[in-house]
């Protein structure tokens, strides 16, 4: 409420003035009132009728539902914490994925001969986990920041600073053994053709493993969530794994990270391609 006013304050002040526009357009989205801030979205829009950040919040203030999030709204957002990200995600947010996928992978391919695309991989808390192969590991991430640490660790043997649906999308076939997206479908919304573009990427026995936030059955397949995550529902997703051809779905429920103090229920999913 107190966030609500200070923007209300500034955009009273100056009608025009994008920040001011743009602070109480998130503080409602924040504040689970999204449709609040549509004129402001549209306001927004006048300025600039091509920006992809205002086309985004113009959409979630009428109350639809995006895609995807803009690369332009993602990457500045974790260029400014990728210094201090490890220590948030793991030792205040408790977060556990990648090792516990690490130890997956390991467990699945102990001599480590294996080329693994690590989509959305941050500041490469997986490949520490995985360490160095005897074949190819390779990092996506929009933030270059991010990526930046990644390499400190120099386990990495090339990094794509692209956004995961166009780096899927113009993979070449049957790469790789091992997909993972961890904490990233997150952002990425609609998985209708990343799957299915997984799918082909990987070569014969190989696996995707990924986690989703869970979204009610009850709902839509997709739900943009006040904290601008997506929350994904499980059946659309198991269903989407099979139609794209995998012939095995395992899902393990988790939580995925805690959040003021709260677990953050999701799933992860680790999908197989044929041999």
């Amino acid at each position: 409420d107190e966030s609500l006013a200070l923007w209300g304050a500034l955009v009273d002040e100056n009608p025009q003035d994008p920040q001011s526009l743009v602070g109480r357009v998130q503080a409602c989205i924040a504040a689970g009132k999204p449709t609040d801030a549509e004129k402001d979205a549209a306001a927004l829009l006048q300025l600039a009728p091509d920006d992809t950040v205002y086309q985004y919040y113009a959409q979630v203030t009428r109350g639809e539902t995006p895609a995807q999030q803009p690369a332009e709204l993602m990457r500045p957002l974790f260029d400014g914490m990728a210094e201090f990200y490890d220590m948030h995600m793991v030792r205040s947010l408790k977060y556990q994925l990648p090792k516990q996928v690490g130890d997956k992978i390991l467990a699945r391919h102990p001599d480590k001969k294996i080329n693994v695309l690590d989509l959305g991989c941050g500041t490469g808390l997986l490949g520490v986990c995985l360490g160095r192969l005897d074949g190819a590991l390779i990092g996506v991430d929009l933030s270059m920041k991010m990526v930046e640490q990644a390499a400190r660790h120099n386990v990495y043997d090339r990094f794509h600073t692209v956004n995961l649906h166009d780096a899927l999308r113009e993979t070449p076939a049957g790469l790789y053994q091992v997909i993972a997206a961890l904490d990233v479908f997150i952002y990425a919304g609609d998985l209708t053709e990343a799957i299915p573009n997984a799918f082909r990427v990987l070569a014969a026995d190989g696996v995707l493993i990924f986690s989703c936030e869970t979204a009610p059955e009850s709902g839509p397949d997709l739900v943009l969530q006040p904290a601008g995550r997506y929350a994904h529902k499980l059946s659309h997703i198991q269903s989407l794994c099979k139609a794209a051809g995998f012939d095995t779905v395992e899902v393990e429920d988790t939580v995925l990270r805690y959040e003021n103090h709260l677990p953050v229920q999701g799933f992860v999913v680790t999908a197989h391609k044929p041999a």
